[in-house]
């Protein structure tokens, strides 16, 4: 039995805020494996005995079904999962397939209770534009066959196969049976020293803590590094993609700049006002950063929309990253304009870098580092078990245009850390 209290906005009708679920998976399992079926490729449902969760349609049928339907289970509910079954109910429709067309029956299983997978538990919460295709995979549900005799989709939330149901029992089940369940679900470790240390979180526990995941929401050891009050930490983001960068800017925010998004109350409390300092950095240079220039943008307009948050990256390392093979890559017809946009973007913006990564008298800064590499975590002075710095190596590019290296110099910089992300 699964016990959750929801605390998040924006959230969909049959969800309300605050609502208290209870929800015991095996209920939902147990009907799958109750319904009598024919032999595969000749299903016959019996009525479902499920809430339809997502469907809002209740017109009347259009015409009498074909017999012997076409019996689908997608397993995951992510966009994967949403997408398949809306290309195999568009697909095998009479206006695609033809009046031979079966009558197709499409079961979306998921593990969690809601649905959506990476649109609902990874898109940044300040980015409630990217979440808008929830209303597409909703369509999706609107197949029914109260008005839809051709095709129809139904959610099963909360089972977990191989728990649940076994993937034996589906695939007899069912005409076919579809995995759509994403990469695996583990974190890839550094493999450098202290990286167990409290504090030292990776980018996927941390998303899915502010995004409300319930495998996540309860990641505590987020809460203990900022526990202290959020604007006196620093955090340190280690990776260059927009991952790395999102993680970046819901830090620099805060709790108050995050007002009016879907970011989860337990998250919006311990953020406060926004982290006093945030660095990321990764390991080679600018030019191959795998952020995009609009992910970018936004980091460096924090201060200008209001967050008071400087941005700040380093001349000296951008011209550390500027490379012959680096040039090359700008010229190339294969991704070379994206690249360029963003060195003109970070060369508009750059200084001498400042004081450091370190306070600086109360000014809030997000430092955008390139060049570095993690070589240990350092517990903190007043609590060994508790991360209190990270030791990086700066880097050097060598090789050839497309594949370049980025290989240690020696040289160590320690950038003080309360909070480390490994995206």
């Amino acid at each position: 039995t699964v016990h959750c209290t929801v605390r998040r906005q924006g959230l969909p009708p049959f969800f309300p805020a605050h609502a208290k679920l209870t929800t015991d998976a095996a209920m939902w399992a147990r009907p799958l494996l109750r319904r009598s079926f024919p032999p595969r490729r000749s299903l016959s449902f019996s009525s479902d005995p499920f809430p339809r969760l997502l469907s809002s349609s209740s017109s009347p049928p259009a015409s009498s079904p074909p017999e012997d339907p076409f019996c689908v289970a997608i397993i995951g509910s992510g966009p994967s999962g949403f997408y398949t079954a809306k290309y195999i109910l568009q697909s095998l429709s009479p206006q695609k397939f033809g009046p031979s067309a079966p009558r197709v029956e499409v079961d979306i299983i998921e593990r969690l209770p809601h649905p959506f997978g990476l649109v609902r538990y990874g898109i940044a919460p300040d980015h409630q534009d990217a979440k808008n295709v929830e209303e597409e995979f909703r369509r999706v549900m609107d197949s029914h066959p109260e008005h839809d005799p051709h095709g129809s989709a139904a959610y099963f939330g909360n089972v977990r196969v191989g728990r649940d149901v076994s993937l034996a029992d589906l695939t007899d089940l069912y005409s076919a049976v579809v995995l759509a369940t994403g990469a695996a679900d583990a974190d890839r470790a550094l493999g450098v020293d202290g990286e167990g240390l409290d504090g030292v979180v990776s980018a996927r526990r941390f998303v899915g803590w502010y995004n409300g995941h319930p495998e996540h929401v309860g990641t505590a050891a987020v809460a203990r590094a900022l526990g202290n009050g959020a604007g006196r930490a620093h955090a340190v983001v280690v990776g260059n993609g927009n991952v790395a960068l999102d993680c970046a800017r819901i830090l620099s925010k805060g709790g108050s700049g995050l007002a009016g998004t879907d970011v989860t109350a337990a998250a919006g409390d311990v953020l406060g006002g926004g982290v006093g300092t945030v660095t990321v950095a990764g390991r080679r240079g600018h030019g191959q950063g795998a952020f995009t220039i609009k992910e970018l943008r936004e980091m460096t307009k924090l201060d200008k929309d209001g967050y008071g948050m400087q941005f700040v990256v380093r001349d000296g390392e951008l011209d550390l990253g500027a490379t012959p093979a680096t040039a090359e890559e700008m010229k190339s017809a294969n991704g070379g304009r994206p690249k360029t946009r963003i060195e003109k973007l970070l060369r508009s913006v750059a200084s001498d870098g400042g004081d450091g990564d370190g306070d600086d008298g109360g000014t809030r800064r997000l430092h955008l580092r390139f060049l570095l590499s993690p070589v240990r975590f350092l517990p903190a002075s007043d609590d060994p078990s508790r991360v209190g710095s990270v030791v990086f190596e700066r880097t050097a590019l060598s090789g050839p245009a497309g594949s370049q290296r980025a290989t240690g110099t020696g040289e160590l910089i320690e950038i003080p850390a309360d909070l480390v992300v490994i995206s």
